[in-house]
C-alpha cells in the first residue's frame, strides 16, 4: 500500500529517491522506537524481554558487534549488520527507483517474484553448506 503512496508521490512532485528514503527511514526509526514498549507485553516480544532488560539487551549487543563478547569472537559480526544495513538499503532503493519509472504493481510483481527467486538460489550447489533442501513443501 506504500508503494501506491509513493508512486502518487512521484507523480504529483517531483521528489528524489534518495530523499524519499532518508525520510521514510527516519520514521520508521521514530515509529519503532514508539512501539518499542510492546515488547514488553507477552505474545509480543521474546520471552524474558522487559523495559528493565532493554539496556543489559543493548550492552550485550553492542559488545556482540565489538566481537569482545565470547560467543561473538572471531566471526566477523562487526561487518554483519553494516553489510545488512547496505543491502537493505539498496533494496529499498531500488524498489523506489522501479516505483518512480514504472509503477508500483511492477514493484509489487517484482518482489512477488523474489521469493521463489530466492529459493531457487539457495538450493544451488554453489551455495555450500548454506543450501537448502526442495521439497514438496516448498512449491505448495
Amino acid at each position: 500500500m506504500s508503494s501506491v503512496y509513493k508512486e502518487l508521490a512521484f507523480r504529483n512532485e517531483k521528489i528524489d529517491v534518495l530523499y524519499l528514503t532518508q525520510w521514510v527511514s527516519v520514521f520508521q526509526l521514530l515509529i519503532g522506537f514508539v512501539l518499542a514498549p510492546l515488547q514488553a507485553l507477552p505474545g509480543f516480544g521474546t520471552p524474558g524481554t522487559g523495559i528493565p532488560n532493554v539496556p543489559y539487551q543493548l550492552k550485550q549487543g553492542a559488545r556482540c558487534f565489538l566481537e569482545i563478547s565470547g560467543d561473538c569472537r572471531h566471526k566477523n559480526t562487526m561487518l554483519l549488520l553494516p553489510g545488512y544495513v547496505a543491502i537493505n538499503f539498496v533494496f529499498n532503493t531500488l524498489g523506489l527507483y522501479i516505483t518512480k519509472r514504472s509503477s508500483a504493481v511492477l514493484l509489487s510483481i517484482g518482489y512477488a517474484l523474489l521469493l521463489p527467486m530466492t529459493t531457487i538460489t539457495f538450493s544451488l550447489k554453489i551455495m555450500g553448506p548454506y543450501r537448502e533442501k526442495i521439497t514438496s513443501y516448498t512449491w505448495l
